[in-house]
């Protein structure tokens, strides 16, 4: 559902994707399956490794020394890593194909979840999804419209949802009362999901 989404907009079969931040590479198998070419970015030595033994093509690079440009560039929980986000757009729409996709899936900062943990430290020593030294930054809607509009990319979506969403949630396997809690986030608009996705201009 996610690769019709992504080819709606670039207008064509995608060739490439960048998943930058992709950890054990779950994606690989399905896009490999459907005839396109899946490169994943990590620091993580763990995930390198595991790469490298499952024959998962898996990079252990600096985005400034790839050379290859993507259809569609994603990172799934990366952004709110990142110290400096101007810095982090520059190199990434380096490599992004003119008309080429990126999307980002990161914590909503206005979800349920992240409401309840900005009441009290006795609930949570996180301020919503604050959380240093991993989480260096949130973000909102408003936030994530802001980052695209400064780098000049045309925005084609902005929404929340919940992790367990069929289409863009996240691929882990949640208890049943986690699911009930996502289900009764999504309903009330309070996801704990953000997807920003954007489109660069022809060049």
């Amino acid at each position: 559902k996610r690769i019709v989404y992504f080819e709606k907009i670039l207008g064509r079969k995608c060739q490439n994707i960048l998943d930058i931040g992709c950890g054990p590479g779950v994606f690989y198998k399905p896009y490999k399956n459907l005839s396109i070419s899946w490169t994943g970015v990590e620091v993580s030595p763990f995930w390198i490794e595991f790469g490298k033994k499952n024959k998962i093509p898996i990079l252990e690079k600096n985005l400034n020394e790839i050379k290859e440009k993507f259809d569609i560039i994603t990172a799934h929980q990366v952004l709110e890593h990142v110290e400096n986000p101007m810095k982090f757009m520059n190199q990434v729409l380096r490599i992004l194909k003119p008309g080429g996709i990126l999307y980002f899936e990161i914590p909503n900062h206005f979800s349920l979840s992240s409401s309840l943990r900005k009441i009290s430290p006795i609930l949570s020593y996180d301020y919503g999804f604050i959380q240093p030294p991993m989480h260096m930054r949130a973000y909102s809607s408003y936030t994530i419209k802001k980052l695209f509009k400064k780098n000049q990319l045309i925005i084609k979506d902005i929404f929340t949802c919940s992790n367990n969403d069929l289409t863009w949630g996240q691929v882990r396997k949640y208890s049943f009362f986690q699911k009930l809690f996502f289900n009764i986030s999504a309903l009330l608009g309070k996801g704990s999901l953000l997807i920003g996705i954007a489109k660069k201009n022809n060049e």
